[in-house]
Order: structure tokens, then sequence, then C-alpha cells
């Protein structure tokens, strides 16, 4: 936190307005041994300061996973603030209200729940118990390790140090909330921060952590660098880490005036208005400078100084010394040329007062230093790329100056456009990095060419300061030849996963580092990694052929212990110098020293990428959380009720490890069964009332997407809405405010149903032309990807005939609470396998997976006859369509055939396997004549006429009836007139299409007839999609559309009802039918995106957006991405990933939240990106929602929820963009406006309203209205 609190009610005089006088009587400062210390004034001789070397780093922060993608981040000028994403998480999600106080925005880093445990060999329970900051330092001591090139096993029992430090404590808050756990202590003592690196590498030198707050890291490496020079240690570990989860700590800060409101850290800016929080983690190897020399390391950088001090009394315990700091600095420097520091990266956290006191402290202690006002000396602050990270400020501020120091490069300190007016540089070396530049060479006073040198301040807000002063320090290049073993490469890792990760991580290092030495690869992958037990290597003497092998190499294998393979074998081969040998009994496992294999000088060692660790998440489990609620668990499947005064909830949190999912897996995923929604309907109805009334059936199931668990936790809620008259309407979502829809309902309560018990003997006469063993039925759902655990697993006997099935079910384990078990009602619907079998094309096919789909009605008897072995009959339902869609009815009954539970009007639909290859269709229009058809039962043909409302539909309907005779009765209906804008008028339209089709006997032919299609735009014609799903649905028996210019013929009408064409037109009398010819995509080494062009993705942070974001940014070279959705602002860790690794190919990414629907919003982005980057080059519209559930069912709210982004959303790109000149307008349609879909009517019709509106759009191209393609792509989605 910045030690300027409440800043604008201190008593502190401004330093630019009144020089501060130093206090009387001051003692002078006892001497002592320190960095730097040597005689003031000429400059000594570089190798006679005392120093320390920096031989390896590494580190993760906002917006960056590695130092190389934080150096991107800064030359890119990028600021990584956003929303906090953690208020899914358990122990916060719980208070997700806050967000409405203050949107908590800060830098963030990637998962910090993320952790490999088994590489450290932590237990579970012990890594979920572990503060996140612990485990993060761990990780990241090993690859600062692995970046240094050192074995950390050539250091056990070595003196090495560890300084790490650490002020906040969110997760220790989030755990005492929760149940007490054996690893709560040492998982959160700030002491076992450090404590475990030393435990954990078995280093015997001082280990303890640094709080003093801000300045919490960088007094972490003051003290390690001085360890090393008194000697306690020769090496070292420094660093600090800094998380933020906990929202109170946000908004109290906002309280007490330290944040900035606008979420921007404005270092040196006149409008700073406060700080802004950051995470981050750093970490340093520190060692002696000589030891370092002498043993060959790569040295990053040197410190040449470093000091600590406290401000003392002041106005306030939080207000900043000037004088102090400017002592601090003068400290720092002793013995060092003052005008050989270029650049101070400043503690700079944008507060209005204090940044002008730190630069007055700066001014003060260069001026008494002797600084020449001529030579320049660069100020910036990483805060205002990343935030301000608190304890991990300081290391942030060094690893941003060792990449500066690296690269000779200085970047712009973001938002300081206008400099605080009390920041007065006048007379001063100093200037603001209002722009990056080269950082120039300097000369000491003889004219002889000076290392760069820089300073790194963090001031605490309790008042403890620290200063490093950083020298960059030329690598020392061994002179020798390559020697044999030079030639040979290693790798190994703890999983066969890391392992192939370790060759795609050397592949790609490879491949950019044109100039790279092999030998000095080959010698930091030997002498600079741990051998694990998962190994491969290669020789090779050429870049070529190292490359050659890694992309042929596998992951490798694990190896015996080194105590199988003979000694004799080894030392022979040490002898002879058999490489190849000696690699392959290292692959075995053999414990082989290669420094054996060199002649000194070695090549010297480099940085290469570190360990890849696997990224399993850790965080506070469900059993906690549980608990938090003051009760135990409801009900497995509804744990607890979450209502408020906005409605009726209940809410579950699964971690994937329930028997109904672990026990129940599609293709591998864990999936929810759609039986267990039926459940968890039930009960959290019958929670929800205040009398005994029980619920007696269900009605208008509709499953709408698979819940799958793929990891973590899965948070959903269950919300009830009372509809009068004994219904209740469920909803099972996603409990974060975007989340997905799973699966919708009516539940019926009052007076049950009286089911007639079943003639089981009956039954089981006429279902006996086939019997399936139990083996047989497993093996089958086994071939089909369907995996079941013993939960799952009741069917007993099954036998099956004439279109029925009849099963037998065991008795299994009961689910407490469960009055509809999952695992029971799952297994008879299994029983379906049988209808399958009976039908002879069905039997012979390759079996495919099927997913529930949609139930007309379940009807409640008497539940406890499921607690025994039962009976289940399966068979079609009457309205049952062949080769449309499946729907079974389900009785379920006891051995007497008295009924439990009734299914009527079950439907499922195939998971479609991923096709071969992809293959690419354009639509066409072709002549064709009117054939013989065959013959076409149809009772009713009802004719839809759009666009001709001054036709006379009494007399067009006689004569339409005069040519067809009494074979079957003609209607003829209007659509009805409707306001001019799509986004209002297509929902009117489909509503009054539904309409029609749910009251049309299902052997009904719907023409949709558009007359003067040129004027009557693409709402129209969108609504045959609707059609087709109907038809797809059963509702009516076929569905065509008949586009016409002039008059309107009956013969065309009746002539076409009895043909299969499904889109007619009829240009100057001559007939065509629409249909699809194969295309051939465009080949060639020419992109069409431009360098640096500037791109809008609505539903940008979707699946689809970010597949599409990630090619974009591999195929265009720096273009820019705005990626806008919903979600936008509170993305999944995985999404976040994603994101990262889009920005990590070069892009630049913006996120924005936004209701694409909304019309304004839209507006004011597209003028932001114009003001911003001058224009836009592209628009890809791939936002898009489902609701499923069949067109019998479809509610209102349901079809303008998915028509408004698909539909309002185009519209709203279209006219805020219309006067850009855009390269491309691109649509991400779907298949299903092409043949509709059952269960998505509406969004088969939202599809279908692109594929039209980019026919419009690219008119108006034509006719100059508009510019670039316009490109509607129906993706089988």
């Amino acid at each position: 936190m910045d030690n300027t609190t409440l800043n604008d009610t201190q008593d502190i005089r401004l330093p630019n307005q009144r020089p501060t006088q130093q206090p009387p009587h001051t003692q002078a400062p006892r001497p002592r041994r320190q960095i730097g210390a040597g005689p003031q004034g000429a400059l000594a001789a570089p190798l006679q300061l005392p120093r320390v070397a920096i031989v390896g780093f590494s580190g993760r922060f906002p917006g960056a996973d590695t130092a190389e993608q934080f150096w991107q981040l800064l030359l890119e000028e990028r600021s990584s603030i956003s929303e906090l994403p953690y208020w899914h998480l358990p122990g916060i999600a719980e208070r997700v209200q806050l967000r409405e106080t203050f949107t908590c925005p800060g830098g963030f880093i990637n998962d910090p729940s993320a952790f490999d445990a088994d590489f450290f060999k932590i237990s579970a329970r012990e890594a979920e118990a572990m503060d996140p900051q612990h485990r993060l330092v761990l990780e990241q001591t090993w690859a600062a390790f692995e970046d240094a090139a050192i074995c950390p096993h050539e250091l056990r029992g070595s003196n090495t140090g560890v300084f790490i430090g650490i002020s906040s404590a969110d997760y220790n808050g989030l755990l005492a909330r929760s149940e007490a756990g054996a690893h709560d202590a040492t998982g959160n003592a700030h002491s076992i921060i450090a404590n475990r690196i030393s435990f954990v590498f078995d280093f015997h030198g001082p280990s303890g952590p640094i709080d003093t707050a801000c300045s919490s890291s960088l007094v972490a490496v003051h003290r390690a660098a001085q360890s090393i020079l008194n000697g306690d240690c020769t090496v070292a570990v420094a660093g600090g880490v800094n998380l933020c989860f906990e929202p109170m700590v946000f908004i109290g800060a906002l309280k007490a005036g330290m944040l900035s409101p606008t979420g921007r850290c404005k270092a040196f800016a006149a409008d700073a208005d406060g700080y802004v929080r950051g995470e981050g983690v750093g970490v340093l190897i520190l060692k002696d400078y000589q030891q370092a020399l002498a043993d060959g390391d790569n040295i990053v950088a040197a410190i040449i100084g470093s000091a600590e001090n406290h401000g003392g009394h002041a106005n306030s315990l939080t207000a900043p010394n000037p004088r102090a700091q400017a002592d601090l600095i003068k400290q720092a420097c002793r013995g060092i040329d003052i005008n050989s520091i270029g650049y101070i990266e400043v503690h700079g956290t944008g507060t209005r007062l204090g940044d002008p006191i730190e630069i007055s402290g700066l001014k003060q202690a260069f001026a008494e230093l002797g600084a020449n006002p001529e030579q320049r000396c660069y100020l910036g602050s990483v805060k205002t790329n990343i935030g301000h990270l608190e304890s991990a400020a300081g290391i942030a501020g060094v690893i941003k100056t060792l990449l500066v120091l690296k690269q000779g490069y200085l970047p712009k300190s973001l938002h300081s456009e206008q400099l605080n007016p009390y920041i007065d540089l006048a007379g001063s070396p100093f200037a603001v990095l209002q722009a990056g530049r080269e950082w120039p060479q300097v000369s000491d006073r003889q004219g002889q060419a000076l290392p760069r040198r820089a300073g790194v301040s963090s001031f605490g807000f309790g008042g403890a300061n620290a200063h490093v002063v950083l020298e960059a320090v030329e690598p020392v290049i061994p002179g020798s030849e390559a020697q044999g073993a030079a030639s040979v490469f290693v790798l190994s890792a703890k999983t066969p996963e890391a392992l192939q990760s370790r060759i795609e991580q050397l592949i790609d290092f490879v491949q950019r580092q044109p100039q790279l030495q092999l030998a000095e690869l080959a010698v930091s992958l030997q002498l600079g990694r741990e051998a694990m037990e998962y190994r491969c290597g290669f020789v090779a003497h050429s870049r070529d052929s190292l490359l050659s092998q890694l992309r042929d190499s596998g992951a490798g294998e694990g190896g015996p212990p080194a105590g199988k393979i003979a000694p004799e074998a080894l030392h022979r081969a040490l002898q002879q110098r058999d490489l190849g040998t000696l690699l392959s009994l290292w692959q075995q496992g053999a414990t082989l020293d290669w420094r054996q294999l060199y002649e000194q000088p070695r090549p010297r060692r480099i940085s290469l990428p570190t360990y890849p660790f696997s990224r399993e998440r850790y965080w506070i489990s469900e059993a906690p959380a549980a608990s938090l609620m003051g009760a135990a668990s409801l009900h497995p499947l509804v744990q607890r009720n979450t209502s408020d005064l906005a409605g009726q909830r209940f809410s579950s949190r699964f971690d994937g490890n329930e028997w109904f999912f672990s026990g129940h897996r599609v293709n591998g995923r864990k999936v929810l069964p759609g039986v267990a929604y039926l459940e968890m309907a039930r009960a959290a109805v019958e929670r929800s009332m205040v009398d005994a009334d029980a619920v007696v059936a269900l009605k208008h199931v509709a499953w709408r997407q698979p819940m799958v668990h793929d990891g973590g936790d899965l948070d959903i809620d269950i919300e009830l809405v009372e509809q009068g008259e004994g219904q209740i309407r469920f909803e099972i979502r996603g409990s974060a405010a975007d989340g997905p829809s799973y699966c919708t309902g009516v539940a019926l309560v009052g007076s049950a149903e009286r089911l007639v018990p079943l003639d089981l003997g009956t039954i089981a006469g006429v279902t006996n032309q086939q019997r399936l063993t139990p083996e047989q039925c497993y093996q089958v759902f086994g071939e089909m990807g369907l995996a079941y655990g013993e939960s799952f697993r009741r069917i007993n006997t099954l036998q099956a005939g004439n279109g029925q099935v009849l099963a037998s079910l065991l008795r299994g384990e009961q689910a407490p609470g469960c009055e509809l078990p999952p695992g029971l009602l799952d297994s008879a619907l299994q029983a379906a396998l049988g209808l399958a079998l009976l039908e002879p094309l069905q039997a012979q096919r390759e079996h495919q997976p099927l997913v529930p789909f949609a139930l007309d009605r379940v009807v409640l008897g008497e539940l406890d006859l499921l607690k025994q072995p039962c009976q289940a009959w399966v068979r079609y339902s009457a309205d049952h369509q062949p080769g449309r869609i499946n729907k079974l009815d389900l009785d379920i009954c006891d051995e007497q055939g008295r009924i439990a539970l009734r299914l009527q009007g079950f439907s499922s639909r195939k998971l479609a396997a991923a096709p071969p290859s992809m293959l690419a269709m354009t639509p066409v229009w072709r002549d064709k004549a009117l054939i013989d058809p065959p013959q076409r039962s149809l009772a009713r043909q009802l004719i839809v006429l759009a666009g001709a409302q001054s036709q006379d539909l009494d007399l067009l309907t006689q004569r339409c009836q005069a040519l067809v005779g009494n074979r079957r009765q003609i209607h003829i209906v209007p659509l009805p007139v409707v306001t001019q804008d799509p986004a209002s008028a297509l929902p009117a339209l489909a509503g009054f299409v539904i309409e029609l089709v749910q009251k049309s006997p299902a052997n009904s032919l719907v023409q949709l007839v558009l007359a003067d299609l040129e004027h009557a735009g693409p709402v129209f014609a969108s609504l045959l999609a609707l059609l087709k799903t109907a038809k797809n649905e059963g509702l009516i028996d076929a569905a065509q559309c008949i586009e016409l210019q002039g008059s309107l013929q009956p013969q065309w009408l009746v002539d076409n009802a009895l043909q299969d064409d499904e889109r007619v037109r009829y240009r100057d009398g001559q007939r065509q039918v629409a249909s699809w010819q194969e295309t051939q995509l465009a080949q060639g080494t020419a992109l069409p995106w431009r360098e640096g062009g500037v791109y809008l993705l609505s539903g940008g942070s979707g699946g689809l957006g970010l597949l599409l974001a990630e090619q974009l940014a591999r195929q265009g070279q720096g273009v820019r991405l705005i990626l806008a959705s919903r979600s936008a602002g509170q993305l999944s860790p995985e999404a976040s990933q994603r994101v990262a690794a889009i920005r990590a190919l070069g892009a630049q990414v913006q996120l924005h939240a936004l209701d694409i629907a909304d019309r304004g919003a839209v507006e004011a982005l597209i003028a932001q990106c114009e003001q911003e980057w001058g224009t836009l080059n592209g628009i890809f519209h791939c936002a898009g929602i489902t609701r499923d559930s069949l067109l019998q069912h479809k509610s209102a709210s349901d079809l303008a929820a998915v028509l408004a982004p698909k539909v309002a959303g185009v519209l709203n790109l279209d006219r805020a963009s219309a006067h850009l000149p855009l390269d491309c307008f691109v649509l991400y349609s779907s298949v299903s406006a092409v043949i509709g879909n059952p269960g998505q009517g509406d969004y088969a019709l939202a599809n279908a309203y692109l594929d039209e509106w980019a026919g419009w759009r690219g008119a108006q191209v034509r006719a100059g209205r508009r510019q670039g393609r316009t490109l509607a792509i129906n993706w089988p989605l």
C-alpha cells in the first residue's frame, strides 16, 4: 500500500514550495559494511566495489506468465488492469453482492490457484490448505534456479539463505471461515513461506519472511545481498509475492482514499488519483560475485549498492518523509558515481502528493551527491502497467530493471502525458519517460564508457524504505573450442506430459535463436537441470539435426534406478568418452556427472525455458463451503437455500468427485446424467413449499446443454418461479451472471394422478424377440463412449420385441435423500438400447452416444417402490417419428406392476462425431423443372403470405382449392404487419409462425410465400429455418418457401406442394431451387489481415471468438484485437490463459464487457476504437446463445433472448460502422440455419437472418453504401 494514506487531510508541505529542513541534532549514521561502501567522489574502479551477482530470476505478473512475456507487455505499453476475477470462487462467491459497491479493478495474474503439488511431493489436502502465495514462491524458486542453470541438489546442505517478502494473508482469512484442517497453520504462517523453501531444498542458511508492507520484497533483496557480503551465506534466494483475493480489502482501501476510482495508476500525472492493487511473484538467485565468476555462472546483473531505513517520526504513521528517502538513496549510492546512474524505477504509486514527495527526495539526494544536471537520468514506474504489487512491488521493479539493463531500452511510463504540476524537474537530471526510448551509453569523468546503472526504490506505508542499485554485466564468453560432450542434449521431467512440454519448449527456443551456440545449450541442459524420472536425449552436431530429432521424438520413458545399472558399464563409458553409451545409460536412469567430460574452461551456461509445471487447481474444498451455511447439505444435488428478495433459489457446488459425476462419463468426460435434473427440480420445489404439498408431476422438461465437469468447482443454481394453478417453473443454470442454462421445465403440485398397474406377464410375452445380458449391454455402451460406474449399472436382464423393451433392474445402494435415484432412472433409460437393436439397420450401424433432449411429462407414483428391485417397460411414444426424433415412453414399476414413475415423450438425439475432414460448400440457385412426385398424403396446405397485402385472399383460396379438389384443405393467412426494425419485427413474426404450427395437424405442409422479395428484406426469408425445425420436431410434415417476382400464380403454389424442394423461386417464369455446391477455399500465401490491423470480435471471449482471435494473432503481424462480450469482464481461468497466450503471439488485446444488443453501448465502443486507433479494419460477429426447447413449449422470453445477440447485434454493429472503410464484415452463422435443428428453432432462425442479412449488406456494398466483403459462415454448430 502507498504511504500517502489520506494525503488530502495530512499536513504535508509540498517539497517544491518549501524545502524540507534537516532536523537538528541528527546523529551521523553508524558506519557499517555494506554494498557500495567506498570512497565518495571520484569514481572507484568497478571491481573494487563490493557487489553481489544476480545469476537467475523468474516471475509472474499481470498479463505475463514469464519474464519474456513481461518484457513484451512493457514494450507494447500495455496496461494489464481488469476486474477482480475471483467472484466465482468459494469463500468469495458468497459475497458477490459486494461487486455492486466496487468492481475491484486491479492487476491479476493468471490462475493463482493452480499448482504442481506432485512435483514437490505435497498431498492434495496439504496443497489445498497452503496459501497460494506459498505455492507460487515455491514454483518460482525452482524456475529461478533453472533460469540460473544451477541444479538445486548441488546446494543441498549448504548455507544458502532464503528471504521472501510477504504481507497479505487473504487466503488465511477465507480458510478461517471454514472448517479447520491439519495443514492450515503451516500452510498460512508467513514464517513458513521461506522456511518451506529451505526445507524442500535442504538449505541451511538464514531463512525468514520480510514484512515491511510495500517495501517487503526490496528489503528482502537488500538483506539477502548483505547476508552474502557478511559471509552468512554464499547463495541466496530473494523475492516477494502478493495476491489479492479479499474484496473487502479493496473496498476498505477505496473508502480510505488510497485507491484510484478509475482503475488506472497514473504515476507522475496531473490527474493521479490513487493507486491500483496488483498481484505478482518474483524470485532472484543471488551469489557472491567472485564465486559466480569462478563457477562460470551466467551473471545477469550486479547489485552494487543497497540500503534500507525508516522515516522515523513524521506527521503521521503513514506520512512519507522526503528527507529519509533522500538519505536512503545517498546511503545506497555510496562509492558510486551518481552521474553513472541513468534510470530510476521509482516507487511511483500514482498519488497526487506521494509522487512529488518521492521526486523531492530524489532531487535532494542527487544534488547532495554532486549530480550533473546535464547528465540525464530517466524515471519510470512499472505500476502504471501492472498496478501496485504491494509486498511484491519491489521485486517487480527489480525484474523490470534487469530486463531494461539487458535490452538497453527504456519503456514508456504510462498515463503520464500531462505531468503533475507539483513535480518540478527543472535544474535536475531527471526526466519522466513519457515515451519509450533507447538507453544511451554514458561515460565517467575520464571519458571511459561505463556499464549501464539503475536504481530501484520501494517505500512501505509504515515508513520502511529500501533502495537498490543495479549494474549491467557483459557476459563472459569462454574462449574454449566446443568439446565432444557439448553435442549431447538431455531433457527430463517428472511426467511424460511434462517431458513432451520440455521438448516443445526447446524446439520453440532453438527456432527463435538463430545465433544459438549449441555447446552452450548442451552444457546448460547437462549441468543446469535436475535429472528426473522421464528422460530423453539426442546427439547432434548441427542446429538442423537437433531440431529434426526433437520433432521426431516421443515423450520418453522412466528409467530404472541407477543402482540397477552396472557401475562398471558407466565407468567404462566415461573412460572411453563413449557418448552414445553414456546417453543410453543416462536415459535408463543412471546418475552421471557431466562435468567429468569437460576440460576447463567449459562453455558458459545460458538461460533456458523453465519447468512446465502442471496446472492442477487447489482451493478451499466444497465441504468447508457447505459448513459455511451453518448446516449440513440439504440434499446431494440441492445443497443450500440461497433465496433472497430477487427470488427463490437453491445452489450447489460440485467438485467432480461426486458419484453422479465420476460414475457417468461420456467420451471420457464427467457429465451429469439427464435424469439427475429431475430429482434436482423435485427436491428444490418440495423444499420451497409452505404446506406439505408434494410434487406430483413435471412437464415441458428441456435439456439445453450437458453439465460437464472438467475440473475445479462447478457452481449451479436452481431458480424457481411460481406460475399459479399449482405450477412452478424451474431453471437449472450456472451461478455466474452469464452462466449456461442446463435444464428448464415446470413442476406440478397438488393431487396425484392414479396410475393403473401394468400387466407384466403380457408385456413379457410380447418382448421375447431378443435378449441381452448385462455384459452385452455395457459392452455396447462402452463402444458408444459411455462409461458407467457401479451405481449406474443396474440392468439385470433385458428382452425386446414388437417395438418394446422389458428390463429388470437391480436394487443398488440408495442415494441418501434422492427419491428419484439417478442411477436407477438412468439404467431404466439405458434399456432403450434394446429398441435400437430391434431395427435391422440400427443394429448394423456404429452406435453413437445419445444425449437427453426433451421430456413431455413425468408422473410421480409410489416412489417408495424405487427402493426395491424394479422393472422398466420402454416403448415408442404415439407421436414417435422414425428418422427424425426419437420419442419414448417409460414406466418403472415393482414386480407386481405397481407404477413408481412414468416418463412420457422422452426424446434424445445423437451426439454427432466430428467429421473426418473439412467440406466447404456455397449456396447456388439451379434451374429445375417440376417432376412427377411420389404421392404425399397431406391433410392441409397452409400458405403463409408475406409482402402480398393487396391479394384477395378468399379468391386466391378458392382458386387453389379448385386446383387440388378434395385431396387436401387449403388455408391462406397473411403475416401480420410489423415494425420496420428487424430486431423487433422478427420475434413478433416468429411468435406468429410458432403459434400457427402448434395448431396445425401433423400432416400439414406450410408454404411461406414471399412476394416482391426485393423489397421485403432479410426478415421474411429467414422464417423458413423456423419451419424446417418444426418439420424436424414432427409438428408439421413439410416446409417450403416460394419466392416470387410479379403476380402470384395459384398453379405454382399447388404444383410445388408435392415437390421435395424446400426453397423455390421464380424469375421471369423460370423455376429455380436453392442448392449447395462444393467449393475450394482460396489457397495462397497472401493473408487477408493487415499488419497492425484493428479487428472487433463480438462474442470474442467465448470459445469460437477465442479460436478466431488465436488465428488472427498467429497469421496477422501485430494485429490489435477488441474482444467484446458480456463475460469479458469476468473471464474464466481457462479463458484468461488463452488471452495471455494470444498476447504472447504478439497481438494487442483489449477486453470490453458489452451487451451487443445495446445500440448505445455498441456505438460507444466503435467510437472509442476510432478514437484510439483511427479506424476498424474488420468486424467478426461471433456472439450468440442457445435456449433449447421444442417449439411446442418455446417461451417468448427464450425466443427474444436467443434472437437478440444475433439480430439486434448485427444491426447495431452495422449502423455504428456504416461509415468505416472495412475490409470485411464476417458473420458466424450455423448449419442449423440451413437444415433446422430440433429444440433450436430460435437459434436456427437467428442464424438464418444473418445469412439473409449478409446478402443484403453485399447489395449495399455494390451500391456504394457500405465497404468491405460480407461473409456468413454456417459452422457445423
